[in-house]
């Protein structure tokens, strides 16, 4: 049937666009578990499928992979501060004794 939308479907696959994958696809292409892409949505790019809040997530593999590359290489003020942070030894507050007000 030409008006068929799987049909429409696979032209557009033909053509060289890409599918848009569904919640358990990503998951199977990641090798990770569903409620993992679940709770990492919008970091990966879904896209909202309707209204409300349970709302159909489709995903684009080439946003998904770049939004992935973007979150694994963190950005130099990041790993700045993640190094500084991380250099800085707190003092040990063993043996110190606090002083306690009366009421």
């Amino acid at each position: 049937m030409p008006g068929n939308s799987r049909n429409q479907g696979r032209a557009e696959e033909q053509g060289g666009v890409e599918p848009l994958l569904t919640a358990r696809e990503l998951a199977a292409i990641l090798r990770v578990d569903i409620d993992w892409v679940y709770d990492h949505s919008a970091a990966l790019g879904a896209f909202r499928l309707g209204a409300g809040p349970r709302a159909r997530l489709r995903f684009d593999l080439a946003v998904t992979r770049a939004a992935l590359t973007s979150l694994a290489t963190p950005s130099p003020a990041h790993a700045l501060k993640s190094r500084t942070t991380r250099a800085r030894a707190k003092p040990s507050t063993a043996g110190t004794i606090l002083r306690v007000r009366p009421r």
